[in-house]
């Protein structure tokens, strides 16, 4: 049997998760939607409030081996997204429009957990849950990465 304290300790835990979700969460849709700079443009750019730009830095992986990265693509296709450009997003990397929409349930599911009107799953359903979760995103990663090398060898046109 689980003893209050334990329970109380849990609840806490999660709590802090869902506020540091939700903030990453704001930050990816504000910082994407207004500091990144036009991803049309071409090369990336943050802009501050103040008026500083500093240019995003190229990728170490590409710049090691010549090969896209894993998540390359990421930061421009977020920020179309953002911007409510799906398709655009979509044909840099699908993986932009998987950040905005996770960051989206962050923020709604957020409340629900600070507040306690979430239910709490039993602890073997919740390790399935995360399991298959953390699966799920694995598997998306790795057919992202496949779909950008395919591109980058040109043997798909996206």
């Amino acid at each position: 049997m689980e003893s209050s304290d334990d329970k109380h300790k849990r609840l806490s835990s999660r709590r802090e998760r869902a506020i540091i979700a939700l903030i990453i969460s704001i930050a990816i849709i504000i910082g994407f939607g207004f500091f990144i700079s036009d991803p049309s443009e071409g090369h990336m750019r943050v802009t501050f409030p103040t008026g500083h730009e500093i240019s995003l830095f190229n990728c170490p992986f590409r710049e090691l081996t010549g090969l896209p990265c894993p998540i390359c693509g990421l930061t421009r296709s977020t920020a179309l997204a953002v911007r409510g450009y799906p398709l655009r997003s979509f044909r840099v990397t699908p993986l932009g429009i998987i950040v905005v929409l996770l960051s989206i349930y962050g923020i709604i599911r957020a409340p629900f957990v600070l507040f306690g009107a979430e239910i709490e799953p039993d602890e073997k359903i919740a390790r399935r849950r995360n399991r298959i979760i953390t699966t799920s995103i694995l598997v998306i990663l790795a057919l992202s990465w496949a779909i950008t090398l395919a591109r980058h060898f040109e043997l798909i046109k996206w």
